[in-house]
C-alpha cells in the first residue's frame, strides 16, 4: 500500500465510523510546508513504521515536536520495529523536549499474535512496539 492508498483508507474508515472532527493529510517528515504549518490543534498524530532508517529519526521528531507545540496535549501514536539494539530515540526525544510511553500489549483488546505476527516465514521476526510520544 502506498501513502495515498493509506490516506484514502484512513479517510474512508473515519467516514464509516461517523467521526466528523478528524482531518487526514500526509506529512513529509522534516519539511515545513504551508499545509503542515496550518495544522493546529491536532489531538492525535498517527504513523506506522516511520522510524525505519536512523537518518529519518530527527526529521520525524522535529515535525512531531512542531505539531505538539501547537497543542501541548497532542499525542503521536506510532509503531516502531526493533531492528537493532544500538538504535535509540532517547537523545532526540530529550533534544526536542518530548517523552515516550511504550504501550503494553496487555492493553490491546485484539489478538496480539495476529496484530504483531511476522509478514512472511522468510522474514526474520522482529519486535514491534506501539509508542505514544507527547510533550514533556
Amino acid at each position: 500500500m502506498d501513502c495515498q492508498d493509506g490516506l484514502l483508507n484512513l479517510q474512508n474508515t473515519i467516514v464509516r465510523q461517523g467521526v466528523s472532527n478528524a482531518n487526514v493529510c500526509g506529512l513529509n517528515w522534516g519539511h515545513f510546508t504551508s499545509e503542515l504549518l496550518n495544522i493546529r490543534g491536532a489531538d492525535i498524530i498517527l504513523a506506522a513504521d516511520c522510524f525505519y532508517s536512523s537518518k529519518d529519526f530527527e526529521p520525524v521528531l522535529v515535525t512531531v515536536a512542531n505539531l505538539i507545540d501547537a497543542n501541548k496535549s497532542a499525542e503521536f501514536w506510532c509503531t516502531y520495529q526493533i531492528r537493532s539494539a544500538e538504535r535509540s530515540l532517547d537523545y532526540l526525544l530529550e533534544k526536542w523536549n518530548l517523552q515516550c510511553r511504550l504501550v503494553n500489549t496487555d492493553e490491546f483488546t485484539s489478538d496480539v499474535s495476529v496484530v504483531c505476527k511476522q509478514c512472511s516465514p522468510d522474514v526474520p521476526s522482529h519486535e514491534i512496539q506501539l509508542l505514544i510520544i507527547t510533550a514533556k
